[in-house]
């Protein structure tokens, strides 16, 4: 316990020396236990402390009646006791009678002379009691005496307290164990000093009223004992030692690993041609548009893909591409220098391990396509005239699924993929849509 904090005690003087026993004579005869739950004369057991007091507070209160060698807080459940070593039994007593139903910060403590507990008997084990108390029977455990001097108290109302409950008392109880663990069956357990006292406490509270409750009071029927477990038998070892396990037979060195070959470096990739009529400019602005840049060159592209703050353009032939780049490559377009060069060629993908969307089995509408890179703001009357042959028309964001009457209108919508329609390059894939 954080608080179990010993007092300085008073120097005790010096003990005289042991003369050393005379050989042969017989040994002194052990000390014989203290009985079960003798008082102690010079201690003090004190309750229903309030619980915002510390040690000091506490030593504060005993300490004008004589003096306090050990001081031990106890705190469980919300309330707090005090158990305290006194100079002597006339200290003791004194404590009793003047802190015995004394208010202190508006509750009434109870003092009384400590009993000490014995300790529960240690448990031995089977090997300790040997073989012969393993096979004795074990006595049966004597019956339990109920004492008449505890009173258990039933019928309680739901929210009462120890204070109230001891001021229905005509004597003063030692002490008051108030169980409120069932809230709607509280019961209380009160020992009292002589059973005459118990029993003027039953006739007094037994059927008394208190709001809606009726009390019930009667003899605290004595705690069930527990029967004596019986030892474990001593665990008999086999007669014959069991025989050692065979060792097992050596395993066969194994052959040395071949080395292994040195691997082959890899061999340098090839450097892929670059076409010269493919050109990329960076140095863009991202208001750049392709107008823009169009309007810059000295011949048109046959193609060109804006891309962020760069692009890519192809021309018809080598001298048209190295025209643009001595005319571009270091001009300036808005804010930023524009950088003119051979577009770097791209590698090859890997081949594709699933089909190719032609190679896949016909589960299509032949008379149904997709129409993509629609531009932003358009209606269903301009897809719809730039067709012929549409029966139904599923408009989204930028696409559209289009359905038309037969396959020869259906192929005459395909054969205008990437044609500048409605102020861009429509994105037609010769695929037909698998909607």
């Amino acid at each position: 316990d954080g608080n179990a904090q010993a007092l300085p005690r008073a120097r005790n003087p010096p003990r005289e020396p042991r003369q050393p026993r005379e050989p042969g004579a017989a040994a002194s005869a052990p000390r014989e236990p203290r009985a079960p739950g003798v008082p102690q004369p010079a201690e003090v057991f004190v309750r229903n402390l309030p619980r915002q007091l510390e040690k000091d507070a506490v030593n504060g209160l005993l300490t004008p009646f004589g003096e306090v060698t050990y001081l031990r807080l106890v705190r469980r459940l919300g309330r707090l006791c005090a158990h305290a070593k006194l100079g002597s039994e006339a200290i003791a007593q004194a404590v009793v009678a003047g802190l015995e139903g004394k208010d202190v910060e508006g509750r009434q403590v109870h003092v009384a002379i400590y009993e000490k507990r014995p300790r529960p008997p240690r448990r031995r084990s089977a090997k300790t009691e040997g073989a012969a108390s393993a096979a004795a029977p074990a006595a049966p455990a004597a019956p339990a005496v109920a004492d008449p001097k505890v009173v258990w108290i039933g019928g309680l109302p739901a929210g009462f307290t120890e204070d109230q409950l001891s001021s229905k008392f005509t004597s003063k109880a030692t002490s008051i164990n108030l169980n409120t663990r069932r809230a709607e069956a509280p019961y209380a357990k009160a020992t009292f000093e002589s059973a005459d006292a118990a029993a003027s406490i039953i006739a007094a509270l037994n059927g008394l009223k208190i709001g809606e409750s009726e009390l019930k009071a009667e003899v605290a029927k004595p705690p069930r004992a527990r029967a004596p477990r019986a030892p474990r038998a001593a665990a008999s070892k086999p007669e014959a030692a069991r025989a050692p396990r065979a060792a097992p037979a050596p395993r066969a060195p194994r052959a040395p690993r071949a080395p292994r070959d040195a691997a082959a470096p890899a061999a340098p990739r090839e450097p892929l041609p670059a076409d010269p009529k493919n050109l990329w400019i960076g140095g863009l602005t991202e208001s750049v548009t392709e107008a823009d840049l169009t309007s810059k060159f000295p011949q048109q592209p046959t193609k060109l893909r804006l891309v962020g703050r760069y692009a890519k353009a192809t021309f018809a032939s080598e001298e048209a591409a190295a025209a643009v780049i001595s005319a571009l490559n270091g001009q300036k377009l808005g804010d930023n220098e524009l950088k003119v060069e051979v577009a770097r060629p791209r590698r090859p993908r890997r081949p594709r391990t699933k089909p190719s969307r032609d190679a896949r089995p016909a589960n299509e509408n032949p008379l149904k396509i997709y129409v993509g890179k629609l531009p932003e703001g358009y209606d269903d009357a301009q897809v719809s005239s730039l067709f012929a042959g549409i029966t139904q028309l599923e408009t989204h964001d930028r696409f559209a699924y289009l359905t038309f009457d037969n396959e020869a209108n259906a192929q005459a919508a395909i054969a205008k993929n990437n044609t500048p329609l409605l102020g861009g390059d429509l994105l037609i894939p010769v695929s037909v849509a698998r909607y």
